[in-house]
């Protein structure tokens, strides 16, 4: 199943600027404006399963397509419409 959506924003940051779960939840918030616990999938995991991550993204108007949609019928399906297309890997 494929979903889209839109880019909305990118948060960059280096793992060893966070310290610990208190601090990663704050400046999360501080920089989503919306709380780690109410968007993060996989969120409450304990602090050494979320310490490596060094980018995290926001999406805005996320869908579902109608009927089934494979993401090589997605990707032709943008190409026609020659739109910019982001290759990211989300574990």
């Amino acid at each position: 199943m494929v979903a889209v959506g839109n880019l909305k924003e990118v948060w960059l940051m280096e793992p060893e600027e966070i310290g610990d779960m208190a601090v990663l939840e704050g400046r999360f918030k501080r920089h989503f404006s919306h709380p780690w616990a109410g968007v993060m999938v996989g969120g409450d995991r304990p602090f050494a399963y979320q310490r490596d991550w060094d980018a995290y993204v926001a999406v805005e108007g996320l869908q579902n397509p109608a009927g089934l949609l494979t993401l090589p019928d997605l990707l032709n399906r943008l190409a026609a419409r020659q739109a910019k297309i982001y290759r990211t890997i989300i574990g």
